[in-house]
Parts: structure tokens; sequence; C-alpha cells
């Protein structure tokens, strides 16, 4: 694969996929959440506890923006379409750390 086939394939990827809108707003909303939790009177590892949650909820309005949207998740013969869904599940593997660590210093 040279220079200009990749260029094509990722300018495919960003028509289709509208530039990956539906995660971005599905993003900006949960950010909008934490920072409100963030901003609340609650104790820090109880807000620690309710960002993780509020987190789990990009997935799904992602799903839910997409159909609004009507933006392409599998864009058929497209070599790159699978890689940013596994550089996302990639992140859910460090989770339990994450949770843990919390758990220990919080």
């Amino acid at each position: 694969m040279d220079y200009q086939e990749l260029q094509l394939l990722k300018l495919e990827l960003g028509i289709k996929a509208k530039k990956g809108s539906d995660f971005i707003i599905s993003a900006s909303i949960v950010w909008f959440i934490i920072a409100y939790i963030w901003s609340t009177q609650l104790e820090v590892q109880d807000k620690g506890v309710v960002t993780f949650i509020v987190g789990i909820l990009m997935l799904p309005m992602a799903l839910i923006f997409s159909k609004l949207l009507r933006t392409n998740w599998k864009i058929l013969n497209n070599p790159l379409q699978p890689l940013g869904l596994w550089l996302y599940f990639s992140q859910l593997f460090y989770f339990p750390f994450l949770v843990f660590v919390l758990l220990k210093h919080p």
C-alpha cells in the first residue's frame, strides 16, 4: 500500500463516517457531565466512581448519534475501517487496573 492509496482510504473513511461526529458529540456530552460531577460537593472517591459510570455511556450514545446523523460504522472493502473500533475496545483492558487503583488510592 503506497501513500496515495492510504490517503484515499482515509478520505473515504472521513467522508462516509462523517469524521467521527457521532463519537465527538457523545464524548462532548460525557465530558460536560463529568465536569458537572467534579463541580459538585461529593467526596473525591464518589466523584471517581460516578465518572467511571458516566464514561460507560459514550459508546451507546455514539450509536444513537450515528443513527440520527446517518454515519456509517462499517465501510466495506476499506482495511482501515476496523482500526478505530479496535482502538476503542483496547481501552477496556486497562479499566480494571484503574478501578483497583481508585479503590486503593481514591
